[in-house]
């Protein structure tokens, strides 16, 4: 049965053209008895930082929609987060602005935004042309698991006296705010 041992001291060293690092001091992992450090380089894995772990793209499958007035919960965008394969994110809040076109062509009032069947807190009644508004998580924040998406879905009536047509984009994602679920940072979209 070979015995473990872990590196207790070690200095960081890059020996030029490998990952290894150098130690002087061991400590058995099972009998917790010290040694001396065998002479040379201990290889140990390499380690990858991620730098931009939480991302949002426009969900492929909501296209152009077209807008009919007097439309009761209408999906005006759906938006896929995503976190890393290193850590999840706990979302806990979403901005949403909204395009030049609402309250010109298109009018519409209560702005909603749901996942799955969760709608998060915060409806607008009447939606104002380029304002970007925050919705906050009900209670617990939405997880996004390691190296999985959430889709975030926009839903709005479309009032009355709106110009029937097609629209392209009348919102967009401009932030959205969480935690790592495991190192508790904090996440910001990039």
């Amino acid at each position: 049965f070979a015995h473990l041992y872990c590196v207790k001291t070690a200095s960081l060293v890059a020996p030029s053209g490998t990952s290894g690092f150098t130690g002087s001091n061991i400590e058995g992992q099972v009998s917790f008895q010290t040694a001396a450090a065998p002479g040379g380089t201990l290889d140990g894995s390499a380690l990858t930082i991620v730098a931009t772990p939480f991302l949002a793209s426009q969900d492929t499958s909501f296209g152009n929609q077209t807008y009919v007035a007097g439309g009761q919960m209408r999906k005006l965008g759906s938006y896929s987060l995503s976190a890393s394969s290193a850590e999840g994110i706990e979302v806990s809040n979403l901005t949403i602005k909204t395009s030049a076109d609402v309250a010109s062509g298109l009018k519409a009032q209560n702005l909603r935004v749901k996942v799955g069947s969760t709608e998060w807190n915060y409806n607008v009644p009447t939606l104002a042309a380029s304002t970007a508004y925050t919705f906050t998580s009900p209670g617990v924040p939405t997880l996004i698991a390691a190296g999985s998406s959430v889709t975030f879905d926009v839903y709005a009536d479309i009032l009355s006296g709106s110009t029937a047509g097609t629209y392209t984009s009348p919102t967009s994602i401009t932030g959205a705010v969480g935690v790592g679920q495991t190192t508790r940072s904090n996440q910001t979209l990039a």
